[in-house]
């Protein structure tokens, strides 16, 4: 049985693979299944939106369609199409192309393994930025980039954006006839050669539902005899919040909720033998015009999966220097008590399941050899502060080269010993959900955090030269004007603490704890603006007994991201790919001159970030603080000859 696995158009700015799909296939292919191939057709579409042979093709479509414009379409719109929208459509394209040859050069001339020299990257940035603009008109509605538009640039320029593109699609179907051509151009042709039995097409975010269903219908339209699967995270969560409608089921012949490391090798070797599908995990299907529901099920063992397989994805593609390959060390949601979020359903309530550190390592050593990557982000809901130190421990005791970054909760164990330690191991960067600095607001979403630790935290990691990222929300229900005041003073009064931040404002989550026991948390009136799967983002309104109404919240987030320190920390328009810099030219970590000096004179030397006796290559794992100190010398003569490893104690240094 030979399979693709397609990651679906729409996620972009294609910095790094996703983890989803180069994870099946890895799991596929340890099963046995070793023709099993992907393609990554979020990069791929990117890419070929890049090439001008694309953009001539498109102001063709253009041209054809203002002159044949669809009958339903008013005079004014085909006026507007005609003498308005292809001239500036191809104006547009030649204003995004211009740097074109320098952002390709600029990509290629810097290894997956390097950083972006600084001279250069700035301009390589805001190219990206303008192919994605330029794509959301090409394929309007199906793909769209708002968050790379400033406020600046949202008030002036994203509504003709959006105008061109309502209008190229009113009388032409411009986004989706775009969207065909590449899938002709790219995805059909390999089709067809290879034959394949199995198709998967997976859905990681909402922005790629809709690509995804054309490229069921245009697969269907062109013959292709295999059976089409859907899968990916988005998947699952339309399905739990019930806005997975049949209509959507009928374009393909399965789809997979939750995780199909289970579900998808049983549905190829049910399809290859001719044998029932009733059995297999988390499989849903349409038969007879009846949806069918199989129960579901979790993998309970972590360790039986291999490292991610990139084996098929032009790695030197992506977009970002350097490039970071997604892996995971746990599954799940440790904590899984915030109100306000839904993971820890869709995952599993009260399910952690961890992956071994050892096999941690070995997944990053692994990838390191196979495709010459040194950084990695590791994927999980919240990395565990237990296992990180015993990463740390043991990335340190092999001398590992590596770099790597993720996101975790405020824990007391995150002090200077540790985020010294998780840093010498090659930790450079850490994104935390702080949402809001107010008290009162960590109260009410269940985040179990102190904002006097989170400052704590906070300013240890600007000690250590640990990077951080923010997640804000404002206008959580129950905020007040004093608690938003609080909350955007801190951001604009410590840029120091953080290097980015993404800011969003509260959306009523299905299945959040707050969706499913809204009085308990003053919101009433929750009526569902769309629940349709195939929108791109289905939200709640509702109303709040206390604090700023939903209406209040908008002011206060405009003026917020138009602040000049906000637009250059903003993750994805600013300067954020910053946060993805280690800005070290290795990972080895040491200690200042003068304590070097004092470590020679004390018959120690330093092995990236340990103390170990001079010419023995055996570590002491010794506290990694106060050798910073006034006084190096009289640190040195203060650390232990050995001390006991407690490597699952996150307050051991």
């Amino acid at each position: 049985m030979k399979t693709l696995l397609l990651h679906a158009p729409g996620d972009s700015p294609c910095d790094s693979p996703w983890m989803g799909v180069p994870a099946l296939v890895a799991h596929l292919k340890k099963l046995g299944f070793q023709h099993t191939h992907q393609r990554d057709l979020d990069l791929d579409l990117y890419h070929h939106s890049l090439d001008p042979r694309t953009h001539a093709r498109v102001c063709e479509i253009i041209k054809q369609g203002g002159k044949q414009a669809a009958p339903h379409a008013s005079a004014k719109v085909r006026f507007f199409v005609r003498w308005f929208a292809a001239p500036a459509t191809r104006l547009l394209t030649r204003w995004t192309l211009r740097d074109r040859k320098f952002f390709t050069e600029f990509r290629e001339a810097t290894s997956i393994e390097q950083q972006f020299p600084e001279e250069g990257v700035v301009r390589y940035r805001k190219t990206l930025q303008r192919v994605l603009k330029l794509m959301g008109i090409f394929y309007y509605p199906y793909l769209s980039y708002p968050k790379f538009f400033t406020k600046f640039e949202e008030r002036n320029f994203y509504a003709v954006h959006l105008r061109l593109g309502y209008a190229l699609r009113q009388t032409m179907e411009l986004g989706r006839r775009a969207l065909e051509d590449f899938y002709e151009q790219t995805v059909l042709p390999q089709v067809q050669r290879e034959d394949y039995d199995v198709i998967g097409i997976s859905v990681s975010v909402s922005r790629q539902l809709e690509p995804a269903l054309v490229l069921a219908d245009f697969l269907r339209g062109h013959g292709v005899r295999a059976k089409l699967v859907l899968g990916g995270s988005y998947v699952s969560d339309t399905f739990d919040a019930g806005w997975l409608e049949d209509s959507v089921l009928e374009k393909v012949d399965y789809v997979i909720r939750y995780e199909g490391e289970e579900a998808l090798p049983q549905l190829i070797d049910a399809l290859r033998d001719g044998t029932s599908t009733e059995e297999i995990p988390n499989l849903l299907y349409m038969e007879n015009g009846e949806r069918i529901t199989n129960d579901r099920t979790f993998l309970k063992n972590m360790d039986a999966l291999d490292a991610p397989d990139y084996d098929d994805l032009a790695l030197e593609k992506y977009l970002d220097r350097p490039l970071r390959l997604p892996i995971m060390s746990n599954r799940g949601c440790y904590w899984g008590r915030c109100s306000f979020c839904s993971h820890h359903f869709t995952l599993g309530t009260g399910r952690m399941r961890a992956r071994a550190p050892e096999l941690v390592l070995e997944d990053m050593l692994n990838l390191q050899n196979r495709y010459g990557a040194r950084s990695f982000f590791l994927t999980d809901e919240s990395m565990h502060p237990e296992d990180i130190v015993e990463l740390s421990d043991l990335i340190l005791e092999r001398g590992a080269k590596v770099n790597w970054s993720g996101m975790m909760r405020f824990e007391d164990c995150m002090d200077v010993p540790y985020l010294e330690k998780v840093k010498a191991a090659g930790c450079y960067s850490i994104m935390f959900g702080l949402e809001s600095i107010a008290q009162n607001i960590q109260d009410i979403i269940q985040k179990g955090v102190n904002t006097e630790l989170a400052w704590r935290v906070l300013e240890d990691c600007k000690k250590v030269g640990i990077k951080v990222h923010l997640f804000i929300i404002l206008g959580t229900p129950g905020e007040t004007e004093e608690d938003m005041n609080e909350n955007i003073d801190f951001l604009l009064k410590n840029e120091h603490l953080y290097e980015t931040v993404q800011i969003a404002t509260f959306l009523l989550t299905a299945n959040s704890p707050m969706h499913k026991k809204p009085q308990k948390f003053g919101i009433s009136n929750v009526t569902t603006l769309s629940g349709h799967a195939s929108m791109a983002y289905s939200e709640n309104a509702f109303e709040v007994d206390r604090g700023l109404q939903q209406e209040d919240i908008q002011p206060y987030f405009d003026k917020l991201v138009s602040h000049p320190l906000i637009l250059r920390k903003d993750l994805w328009g600013g300067h954020g790919f910053r946060i993805y810099q280690p800005d070290q030219p290795d990972t080895t970590w040491s200690y200042p001159a003068e304590v070097q000096a004092a470590l020679s004179a004390a018959g120690l030397s330093d092995v990236n970030g340990h103390v170990c006796k001079a010419g023995d290559g055996t570590l002491n794992d010794v506290p990694l603080t106060g050798l910073r100190g006034s006084d190096p010398a009289e640190e040195i003569n203060r650390l232990p000859e050995s001390r006991p490893k407690d490597a699952r104690n996150p307050n051991v240094a």
